[in-house]
């Protein structure tokens, strides 16, 4: 493998894009099916563990995105294959593989209320994040269309920790009736990534534009 020389993947990368913009759009509309924004927001929702049909269309939601967790870490075989080692950083390894435990440890186990607005908002962001990612696939054309947007991925990224860090701290302060252990560790989870999506973008976009100036 060291001596061979990177595989293209072009094909399987687009395919693969297409695949996460509409896997994550039917994993939100199963979550807004289920009753969230109705019956679900921003705010305390006490854990319940109903069978009824909305109920089970949040749970089988839960489940999706656990799914979808999972065929996102075929990903660093892509880089793999393609020898991008650069991106195989301490942020991707560490976004992935936690966010893969996290999720089934929700799934599993609190597969109810306040535990959807996470995953919910993070599908949303994918959504946004696989559309760019196909359009850069589309040869340099798009590419050189769509270059001055790159960073504001992740800034929708780190936007999105801000927004999950507070959505959960506010429980946490006030009464409401979840389970705090938990709680805290997908705290903890949240501002550990906020911290290397903050590292990343100082490196990749505000070093190198100052060096530029």
């Amino acid at each position: 493998m060291k001596n061979r020389p990177p595989y293209s993947l072009s094909t399987f990368i687009r395919c693969y894009n297409i695949f996460q913009i509409i896997s994550n759009s039917i994993v939100i509309y199963i979550f807004f099916d289920g009753g969230w924004f109705e019956d679900i927001f921003f705010y305390c929702v006490p854990m319940t563990y109903n069978t009824d049909p909305k109920s089970m269309k949040i749970a089988t939601a839960l489940w999706c995105t656990l799914l979808l967790k999972v065929i996102d870490l075929t990903e660093s075989i892509i880089f793999l294959l393609r020898k991008k080692d650069r991106q195989l950083s301490v942020l991707h390894i560490y976004h992935h593989v936690s966010t893969v435990l996290l999720v089934w440890n929700g799934m599993r186990y609190y597969a109810c209320g306040m535990t959807s607005v996470l995953p919910l908002v993070n599908c949303s962001v994918h959504v946004i994040m696989y559309t760019y990612y196909f359009l850069s696939s589309c040869g340099p054309k798009v590419q050189k269309l769509i270059k001055p947007y790159k960073s504001i991925i992740t800034i929708i990224q780190i936007v999105q920790l801000i927004l999950l860090i507070l959505y959960i701290v506010r429980p946490l302060l006030f009464n409401c009736n979840i389970p705090k252990n938990p709680a805290l560790v997908y705290l903890l989870n949240m501002v550990i990534n906020l911290v290397l999506f903050l590292d990343f973008y100082q490196k990749t976009y505000k070093i190198p534009e100052r060096k530029n100036k």
